[in-house]
């Protein structure tokens, strides 16, 4: 009876296997580069409102030598002073993304740079790393749950 009852819990746990939907994890890694480069575009096109549609409803940023920013407003209020300076731009190139097996969570890394042009005259305000945990959203949508910079500069020699 032992065995029988084993062999029924192993037939059932094959059968919800064969049932979880099949991951093609190298596309949706693609998926999720593809969301990271999308997201940088609409903040270089559209600013403020571009770098909030990237977000999550309850998206979370750990900036450097600073507090916390949870949630919409809380970024709007956190960004908006350097998105809307004149001049100021933001920009990313992811480098490399990773997926959970079950393909709804995943991660970006990649470097960024800060700068801003006046007088004709770019200059650069800070360069460094970051990492973005996205996550699948119901419509498919991948959106950041997580985000987190690292400034320094990422070209420069290890350990300098």
């Amino acid at each position: 009876m032992k065995r029988l009852v084993c062999r029924v819990g192993l037939l059932c746990a094959f059968a919800l296997a064969g049932c979880m939907p099949r991951v093609d994890v190298e596309a949706e890694k693609r998926a999720l580069l593809e969301a990271d480069r999308a997201f940088a575009q609409a903040t270089k096109e559209r600013g403020l409102n571009g770098w909030l549609a990237g977000f999550a409803e309850n998206g979370v940023m750990l900036p450097p030598n600073a507090p916390l920013t949870e949630g919409r407003a809380a970024l709007r209020e956190r960004m908006a002073r350097a998105l809307g300076y004149p001049g100021y731009s933001l920009t990313w190139q992811p480098l490399r993304a990773e997926l959970s097996r079950s393909g709804d969570l995943g991660y970006t890394l990649g470097r960024f740079e800060a700068s801003v042009t006046r007088n004709g005259e770019r200059v650069v305000l800070q360069r460094g790393k970051y990492v973005s945990v996205w996550r699948k959203q119901k419509d498919g949508a991948w959106k950041v749950e997580v985000d987190i910079s690292n400034p320094g500069d990422p070209t420069a020699p290890e350990g300098s």
